[in-house]
């Protein structure tokens, strides 16, 4: 009961920053390229701790969040490259056996045997 009472205290928290951040976005504009620069530094954490721990569903998930950012930089060639890694990486977590090797933390063998034999 008391973890479940953390969680809830943390959600209520996590909204409330959430309203704050919108209302200083609004507001001021040098509030709102810091913001967007703070998004940038998350994704960017989030692919390194992905990268660390060789968890792909993370990976997957780090590069789904970065094509955003590459298309409005005008990085046309990464963001349609990183979309088809997505989509295609997107396409083997369906296979149960790939899941196991993604569960073993397999992940540089899993790549291995999507992107280069086949």
């Amino acid at each position: 009961m008391a973890g479940i009472s953390i969680l809830l205290d943390l959600c209520t928290v996590v909204a409330a920053l959430e309203q704050l951040k919108c209302a200083l976005s609004e507001q001021l504009r040098t509030s709102q390229l810091w913001l967007s620069y703070i998004e940038y530094v998350d994704i960017m954490k989030l692919f390194l701790i992905a990268e660390c721990t060789s968890d792909w569903i993370l990976h997957l998930h780090a590069c789904q969040a970065m094509l955003n950012h590459f298309a409005a930089s005008g990085h046309n060639n990464y963001a349609k490259s990183c979309g088809l890694y997505v989509q295609q990486g997107s396409t083997y977590l369906d296979n149960s056996s790939l899941l196991a090797m993604i569960g073993h933390s397999y992940q540089m063998v899993l790549w291995y045997l999507i992107f280069v034999v086949t």
